[in-house]
């Protein structure tokens, strides 16, 4: 048996928009254990405007992914995490080493 496209399209996450999912993205993490990274993302021209982002984030205690319950969920996260990888790098006078990065 065949399967449709529209069943192929569903196995592999895949909307008719592509890889971009058929309904809004969060705009927000729902728990508010990752406040934190909400906190930071919501103010990240501004910290990176004042060169206060370096700070900001050493600030923020390590999180896990533990309250990550939905892809959407999963889909925010790393939407949060890649721009804070980039601030961190590109962000300085010269761009910044990567030397770990750890999702529990």
């Amino acid at each position: 048996m065949v399967d449709s496209i529209d069943n192929i399209l569903q196995q592999y996450d895949i909307s008719h928009y592509g890889f971009l999912p058929i309904t809004e993205p969060l705009a927000r993490l729902p728990h508010v254990y990752y406040s934190p990274w909400e906190n930071i993302i919501s103010d990240l021209p501004e910290l990176i405007a004042t060169g206060a982002f370096y700070g900001s984030i050493a600030a923020v205690p390590t999180l896990t992914t533990s309250q990550l319950l939905s892809t959407p969920d999963w889909r925010r996260a790393y939407v949060i995490l890649t721009f804070f990888t980039h601030a961190h790098i590109w962000s300085g006078r010269v761009p910044n080493e990567v030397r770990e990065i750890c999702l529990a």
